[in-house]
């Protein structure tokens, strides 16, 4: 088995490799429990480093006992690759009290991608009835230049192939739209 020597793949920012990686836990590629002491907590000798401080952190968030998901923050940079926060404190505060719609907008944005892979700027946002301040809901706004028509067309076959059968999931939290340029 290779040990920590030989293992020299680095995963940098690739969040499906990291993810892989620590999908299948590979405790093999530490010699002894130090070196995995020594990774989590990111102290690398020289040239010894596997795996990026970013995947050791979600290693140790991961060997934790009970914990299913990666942390917020790894999840918020891999939401924040694919869509544009519009007030970035809102939608974060928003986020981390409605965790469940992390992995819910990861998925959902490789499904936007399918019905409009022109327009890849999806604009996330944390939208408030004024008649009710204590009520808001976060809003994916699909940012179309498309005839009204073609736009709903797609909106309409997106929701018919995922959304609809996702949107429990939300749970009344999030609402995906067009937004035209």
């Amino acid at each position: 088995m290779p040990s920590i020597e030989n293992y020299t793949e680095q995963v940098g920012i690739d969040l499906p490799k990291a993810v892989s990686l620590l999908l299948n836990k590979p405790e093999y590629l530490f010699k002894s429990q130090k070196d995995q002491v020594d990774i989590l907590i990111k102290r690398f000798p020289l040239g010894n480093n596997p795996i990026s401080p970013e995947v050791a952190e979600v290693q140790q968030e991961w060997s934790n006992v009970g914990a299913d998901t990666v942390p917020p923050n790894f999840s918020l940079q891999a939401l924040e690759r694919e869509y544009v926060f519009k007030d970035r404190d809102q939608v974060i505060s928003f986020l981390e009290n409605h965790p469940f719609l992390v992995p819910l907008l990861l998925e959902a944005y490789s499904r936007i991608d399918t019905f409009f892979p022109e327009y890849p700027q999806v604009l996330l946002e944390v939208v408030t009835d004024p008649e009710v301040p204590d009520d808001a809901q976060l809003v994916a706004s699909i940012r179309v230049n498309l005839s009204p028509d073609e736009a709903l067309e797609r909106l309409d076959s997106f929701d018919r192939e995922w959304w609809l059968q996702s949107m429990d999931r939300a749970k009344g939290e999030l609402c995906i739209d067009v937004e035209f340029l």
